[in-house]
């Protein structure tokens, strides 16, 4: 979950600012002060958002999620799994 607060209103647009992103399995959280662009994008990284979409029919019909998970939860779920994702462990760069 990453909380945003408005930074400020220009004519009709609006600028949303990150203030803190928190791990919905764990609750650890990390606050994210205003400054380098690469610094902020690099504490979002730390707590990657997974979005799901259901489809007509499904248990969840219709609906659309969004979360984040800290690193070690994402890795404990990743761990669970019976078939680990594409690319798990691989270096992609």
């Amino acid at each position: 979950m990453i909380r945003w607060e408005i930074r400020r209103v220009i004519r009709h647009d609006v600028e949303y600012l990150a203030n803190k992103v928190t791990c919905n399995k764990c609750g650890k959280s990390a606050e994210i002060k205003e400054g380098d662009a690469s610094d902020i994008q690099f504490k979002l990284e730390e707590f990657p958002t997974i979005e799901l979409g259901f489809g007509y029919g499904s248990k969840w019909d219709m609906e659309r999620w969004s979360f984040n998970l800290c690193e070690e939860c994402l890795e404990t779920f990743v761990e669970s799994f019976a078939h680990k994702p594409d690319g798990y462990g691989e270096d992609y760069y």
